[in-house]
């Protein structure tokens, strides 16, 4: 047994009315997440460009990097 039931603490918040769907639970968590892990967020816009899915507009967007060319962090902008 593991120290969360994932699959059954998702059910009860969505049945508490607190998300629609497991869907929108997770993309609010996984948006939690990249928010608390912005180098994470850096990694996934570059692999999703490298692949081809998003331009490279839309990975600077998924990256957060700003238009002077710095990136948010934890210990604040770094710029490139």
């Amino acid at each position: 047994m593991t120290l969360i039931d994932f699959e059954e603490d998702v059910e009860i918040l969505r049945k508490s009315g607190d998300f629609s769907s497991r869907e929108g639970f997770l993309e609010e968590t996984f948006r939690a997440f990249l928010k608390e892990h912005p180098e994470l967020r850096v990694k996934l816009a570059v692999e999703k460009y490298r692949s081809g899915s998003v331009t490279l507009n839309r990975a600077a967007e998924v990256a957060r990097w700003m238009v002077d060319g710095s990136v948010p962090n934890k210990l604040g902008a770094i710029t490139c």
